[in-house]
């Protein structure tokens, strides 16, 4: 009937740890009285359609309501996809050498595999010269010293990237004045 209007939706994708659930957005004419269903993983209630994210696997499920218009129509179906996103950790350790001399013009760390990007690098003290964004020490314009080099990684709910921070100790040290002492024969 030209009255009812099965189609719903959800947002999606759905990051878990954003919301703890989800309720489908019905349109005014949509039909009360039918059931909500998914495969399962999905901890869905029958009649509302909401979705516990909490009791929820992460996975694409075809969220299906079902409802009977009247007599003469008997049942209808509609379905919607609908994807749940997983709360990821992500990488962001680094390495630098633990002494770093001060003749050095700049050091650069070695980052893990699948490094998280997006974050600032950020030291302990002005007195280290450290490009933010790349993590790059500029040794000659630094001072010598011990930092602490932090990198800090705020996340995205929107992709579902939880917040993480990684820290190491570095020294900077005036390189030794080695003096050659040559034997006469």
């Amino acid at each position: 009937p030209a009255n009812f209007n099965l189609n719903f939706s959800y947002l999606s994708p759905v990051c878990i740890k954003k919301y703890n659930q989800v309720s489908p957005i019905l349109n005014p004419q949509f039909p009360s009285g039918g059931s909500f269903s998914s495969s399962s993983g999905l901890s869905i209630n029958s009649s509302s359609g909401t979705i516990n994210l909490l009791n929820s696997l992460p996975g694409t499920y075809m969220v299906t309501y079902n409802v009977n218009l009247n007599s003469v129509c008997g049942n209808a179906t509609s379905g919607f996809l609908l994807e749940i996103k997983p709360y990821v950790s992500p990488v962001v350790t680094f390495n630098y050498p633990n002494t770093i001399c001060s003749d050095s013009n700049s050091v650069s760390p070695i980052l893990a595999q699948n490094f998280q990007s997006g974050g600032v690098f950020i030291s302990s003290s002005n007195n280290l010269v450290l490009n933010q964004n790349t993590g790059i020490i500029d040794v000659s314009a630094s001072q010598i010293g011990s930092y602490t080099v932090t990198y800090q990684y705020l996340g995205s709910l929107e992709n579902c990237i939880a917040s993480k921070s990684y820290s190491q100790q570095i020294e900077i040290l005036a390189k030794p004045n080695y003096q050659s002492h040559y034997l006469a024969k």
